[in-house]
């Protein structure tokens, strides 16, 4: 069989891929009455900018020579989105993934867009999260590797772990199951809402104006403060080090609960517990 080529595909009617994949070298129109049908890829490819409407497909690849692909509306996708190159913009339009979003090149540019994902999320390319959301909705483990991104939230049950650090300019959101870092470096410039679980074994850094809430467990190894954390009255489980050189609000408390020796540098804390058998180790 050979390849299937188009390059201006417009969906008046009904189109059915019966599960073929081809290429678009063109913009992609779905009508308000069109239907289509999708159990195969469908690969934008071209040099020129692609525009794509509001539809529903089952996989979508981005191989292009150059020019940009930017959704003129909604767009979900069944399982996999993949870019090799070019450069994709959401254009402030939803982008549902229901498997994995990998970047393996060029440029995506998230606007201001809420992009839900059920899979894991890769990203060995220029990501810009501008003020975009993302959702992490799977009931089930996800992987996150993303250098930055704005507003972070996770949802479903199972483990949402990260493979890489990160820098949050935005909100990080723990509506249910288990963040957790997976040993690395959590920058956040914005505010930390948990009502289930945060599980730190690397580093979270609170860089600019941070406030805690939610009824969840926030349990950390290591703390830096650079910019203020307001505690808001909940409590806090460190079980590395903690280093403030920044501007720390407490109305609630911090329990020190590590079996290794734990460093604490200067701090006004209104509750402290010292639990386990490490070493409590006051500098400052």
């Amino acid at each position: 069989t050979g390849s299937l080529n188009f390059n201006n595909v417009i969906i008046n009617g009904t189109f059915n891929d019966n599960g073929f994949s081809y290429n678009v070298s063109g913009n992609w129109t779905k009508a308000t009455t069109g239907i289509f049908v999708s159990s195969g890829k469908t690969t934008f490819t071209g040099s020129s900018s692609q525009i794509i409407s509001n539809t529903n497909f089952n996989e979508i690849e981005l191989d292009k020579s150059g020019g940009n692909v930017s959704q003129s509306g909604d767009v979900i996708i069944s399982n996999g989105f993949t870019q090799s190159n070019a450069s994709y913009s959401t254009n402030n339009k939803s982008l549902s993934v229901s498997g994995n979003l990998i970047l393996n090149g060029g440029t995506f540019n998230a606007t201001s867009s809420t992009i839900s994902i059920t899979r894991d999320f890769i990203s060995n390319a220029a990501f810009t999260p501008s003020s975009s959301t993302i959702v992490l909705n799977r009931n089930g483990s996800q992987t996150l590797n993303v250098p930055t991104l704005n507003n972070l939230q996770v949802t479903g049950s199972g483990n949402k772990t990260l493979s890489a650090d990160i820098i949050i300019f935005g909100n990080l959101k723990v509506f249910s199951g288990n963040f957790i870092d997976g040993g690395h470096t959590v920058s956040l410039r914005k505010n930390l809402i948990v009502e289930s679980n945060y599980n730190g074994a690397g580093l979270i850094s609170f860089d600019l104006n941070t406030g805690l809430s939610g009824s969840g467990v926030f349990n950390f190894h290591n703390v830096v403060i650079n910019g203020t954390l307001n505690d808001s009255g909940k409590k806090i489980y460190v079980n590395g080090n903690w280093s403030n050189v920044g501007n720390f609000i407490t109305n609630g408390t911090v329990s020190f609960n590590g079996s290794s020796t734990q460093t604490i540098s200067s701090s006004l804390f209104k509750n402290i517990f010292f639990t386990n058998t490490g070493l409590k180790n006051i500098s400052g």
